[in-house]
């Protein structure tokens, strides 16, 4: 194959190229060191040919519809790139879902496979179509541990989750594309679900609940973001002085989203809710039991309503520093009044 090693060397990439396809190798999970030599791909019939002895046109695949359209196209989506030794470590430093598609221009099925994905990803804006021209990207057979064109990478967060080898039918193609559009359109849910978090806990109340409630009407009914976003809108219902509302929101929690009624999330907001019916049954205020604990420390019932109507009014720390101390006084810590404030 002396041939070969001629060819691979007069393409061979800089020692920086070389690194990290030496780290894409890794994560891959093919080997760790690359050959000097271009290492053999075949077919998806397993021909036995090495890539760099394959012929540089085959009529029959030009001929070939499916092919020609391939070949010929150069109007492609935004989220289709082709990658090479010299681009790749810039295409893969974005962070997408990447579908890599390894395939041979004169070779009809791995071609038949690009264009269809290429047409279908079209439809998934959140993925990306990375193809790889193997024929002239050699050096990156190995790297990818290439056995057979065509291949198929799913490639996320600096790892690959799916490796698919052989022909790949519409139906198949876009089996995948939705899935992984899922996955993605998920995490973006969750983002959002986070971010309303965050503005809950700054005291953002009605901008918390906006994006609480824009993302339970994309949800379907029963779903766990759903149980989330209704536990926010009960939280945000209480900071907000609604205490009627929020009891509501807890009930169809109950109601509707029972699976996930141990979900911190969900738990909080109607231990939340619950504190507050009992504080509201018990009357009194902050201000009137943090004056009698002052006056007398031992007073654990009125500590017990002041830690109730704190924790109703989502003074959490402070809550949880009068259950505290209750505890630390309780001469059955396993059973007192603390242990059960706390564990609420």
């Amino acid at each position: 194959m002396q041939g070969s090693r001629q060819l691979v060397a007069l393409c061979r990439p800089a020692l920086n190229q070389r690194q990290a396809l030496r780290a894409l190798a890794v994560r891959v999970g093919g080997p760790k060191v690359l050959s000097t030599s271009a290492a053999p791909v075949q077919r998806v019939h397993r021909m036995k040919s090495p890539v760099c002895e394959w012929p540089r046109l085959v009529q029959s695949a030009c001929s070939s519809s499916v092919a020609k359209r391939f070949l010929s196209s150069h109007s492609t989506a935004s989220n289709v790139v082709d990658v090479s030794v010299q681009n790749f470590q810039q295409v893969f430093a974005e962070k997408v879902t990447f579908i890599i598609a390894c395939y041979m221009p004169q070779d009809q099925i791995s071609s038949a496979v690009v264009a269809r994905l290429e047409s279908a990803i079209r439809e998934y804006p959140s993925l990306k179509l990375a193809r790889i021209d193997v024929d002239s990207n050699r050096e990156m057979i190995e790297a990818l541990s290439l056995e057979v064109v065509p291949t198929v990478l799913v490639y996320s967060n600096q790892r690959v989750l799916d490796k698919i080898t052989g022909d790949m039918s519409p139906e198949k193609v876009n089996e995948l594309l939705s899935r992984l559009a899922g996955a993605e359109e998920k995490v973006s849910v969750l983002e959002r679900i986070k971010k309303a978090n965050q503005m809950y806990s700054q005291g953002e109340f009605v901008g918390a609940l906006e994006t609480y409630k824009d993302i339970l009407q994309q949800e379907e009914e029963g779903s766990e973001n759903g149980a989330m976003c209704l536990a926010g809108l009960a939280m945000c219902a209480l900071a907000l002085e609604d205490a009627n509302g929020a009891v509501g929101l807890v009930e169809q929690l109950k109601e509707k989203y029972s699976r996930w009624l141990e979900s911190p999330m969900v738990k909080q907001a109607v231990t939340g809710v619950n504190m507050s019916i009992e504080a509201r049954k018990m009357g009194g205020s902050v201000e009137e039991f943090q004056a009698i604990v002052t006056e007398n420390p031992d007073d654990m019932k009125a500590r017990e309503k002041l830690a109730v109507l704190l924790f109703s009014q989502q003074e959490y720390s402070e809550a949880i520093e009068q259950a505290l101390y209750i505890f630390n006084k309780d001469k059955n810590k396993a059973e007192g009044n603390g242990r059960n404030l706390l564990l609420r």
